[in-house]
């Protein structure tokens, strides 16, 4: 029964909204499995920032102080990590553990 009113004509929204969210889904994975742990984070945040400005452009749901403060945090914390962001080098070779070599002497009486 709930299958049936979701694919009627007067739930058209339902599903286009199903589509929607999978797509960014997959677009987000595609964008996130090169980044660092970081940016993923930030990734995250951001995506959280924008999606509280279109909801209040769009839908106009309002902002409450909490969600301003966040917005406030977020944008501080972009802008401070974009002025000296972490660089993550590749390891050029496994360094090893120098090896001693012992030479044993046997003199001969």
């Amino acid at each position: 029964n709930t299958l049936k009113s979701i694919i009627s004509g007067q739930q058209l929204l339902v599903p286009l909204i199903i589509l929607n969210n999978a797509a960014i889904g997959l677009v987000t994975s595609l964008f996130l499995k090169s980044m660092n742990s970081i940016l993923k984070t930030f990734a995250s945040a951001l995506e959280l920032f924008f999606t509280s400005i279109l909801a209040w452009l769009i839908f106009s749901i309002p902002i409450s102080g909490s969600t301003c403060l966040a917005i406030i945090i977020v944008s501080t914390a972009v802008y401070l990590y974009s002025t000296n962001p972490v660089v993550n080098l590749p390891k050029t070779s496994v360094e090893e553990e120098p090896t001693v070599i012992e030479t044993i002497t046997t003199s001969k009486n």
